[in-house]
């Protein structure tokens, strides 16, 4: 059944699914009208051997001037709609016949082309986002419809939980080793689109068969769709046919090969300086927690209070900043504020005896 948005006001069975014919027919019939309301109107291909189909799905982008929710409403003439603001999805349910019988159109509005496209690629062939994004968590990365990250759950010491690669689809595909135009192309089997996926260089079947993935809610839930089942099976096939390593074996060749790619990953997305900045900037705040803190300010100088923090910051702008400071040792880091605590209590002696002098 399709028209799950409108399960509120209307019952699950005045959506039947659709054949290929009624779905074919439809598509192309509402595909116009939406056209002459946006200057970008795409379907996702469909998965090739679907059985039948549930709604219609739409991506539009450059709405015509004053375009408006009822206006979309009249020119798919919908009986009902669901309608949200911004880049969303709105829902319009359309009558079908006089039996009852009801469609669901799914509209989502995009920003522009570049984000139309990454949603188009995402949602394609059943999900093939899902697909390519088992592929990157598997070199501890993860891919979203609007970017690539590095993802290291156990990252090595000052190295970023998550990092920022690339948000333009054909340089992530590239970086994978796989076409946007064979993808644009189109896929006439599940095989032809998986032995396209398993075509990426970074494409490990050990490390994807359905023993290898971590079974958390979002993984149940892609395994709901049965084209993201049988991409796991395909992956299983093709794992079985390989030598197979031992547990410890197989975790100290992912470890070693996960740092090579990510390496490979920064120095082809330009971002090798900006990821090394922030090992730089987190090994700084790490060294400042163990050599220089208030606590240890207190136990050198007796202080309390508001002077601890002003020798902490005159310590830090004698010294010349953090990274200056995080060079320090302990011992060294101890010397100055000491040296620094010195020097402002002679500041503090003069201002109290300015200050006893005033209220006389």
């Amino acid at each position: 059944m399709g028209g799950k948005a409108f399960s509120q006001t209307l019952p699950p069975e005045s959506f039947p699914r659709m054949s290929h014919a009624t779905y074919d027919r439809l598509k192309s019939l509402y595909l116009h009208r939406l056209r002459d309301l946006y200057g970008v109107v795409e379907v996702p291909p469909e998965d090739p051997e679907k059985d039948d189909h549930g709604d219609l799905d739409y991506l539009v982008a450059f709405p015509r001037d004053g375009l408006t929710p009822a206006d979309v409403k009249d020119a798919l003439g919908a009986v009902e709609i669901i309608f949200r603001e911004g880049n969303e999805t709105s829902h319009y349910a359309i009558q079908a016949d006089e039996d009852g019988h009801f469609v669901q159109i799914d509209v989502h509005a995009c920003s522009g082309s570049d984000m139309l496209e990454r949603i188009l690629f995402y949602h394609s062939y059943g999900g093939i986002g899902m697909m390519l994004g088992r592929i990157a968590k598997s070199i501890s990365m993860t891919l979203s419809i609007s970017t690539l990250k590095i993802s290291q759950s156990d990252p090595e010491e000052c190295h970023p939980v998550s990092f920022k690669l690339s948000d333009n689809l054909d340089d992530i595909l590239t970086f994978f080793g796989l076409s946007l135009d064979v993808w644009r192309a189109g896929f006439r089997t599940r095989r032809a689109l998986f032995e396209w996926l398993a075509s990426s260089r970074y494409f490990f079947p050990a490390r994807l068969a359905t023993g290898r993935v971590v079974e958390n809610s979002s993984e149940r839930r892609r395994l709901t769709r049965d084209i993201y089942h049988a991409f796991g099976d395909f992956v299983d096939e093709v794992a079985s046919l390989q030598m197979p390593l031992g547990t410890d074996e197989l975790i100290q060749s992912r470890r070693s090969s996960n740092k090579q790619i990510r390496e490979e990953a920064l120095l082809y997305f330009g971002k090798k300086s900006e990821y090394d900045d922030v090992i730089h900037a987190n090994w700084v705040r790490m060294r400042l927690k163990t050599t220089f803190t208030g606590l240890k300010v207190v136990e050198w100088t007796n202080l309390w209070g508001k002077k601890v923090s002003e020798v902490m910051k005159e310590t830090k702008r004698r010294v010349g900043g953090d990274d200056a400071m995080a060079r320090l040792d302990e011992e060294e880091v101890r010397i100055w504020v000491l040296r620094v605590y010195e020097d402002l209590r002679l500041v503090w002696d003069r201002e109290e005896a300015e200050q006893s002098k005033m209220t006389r």
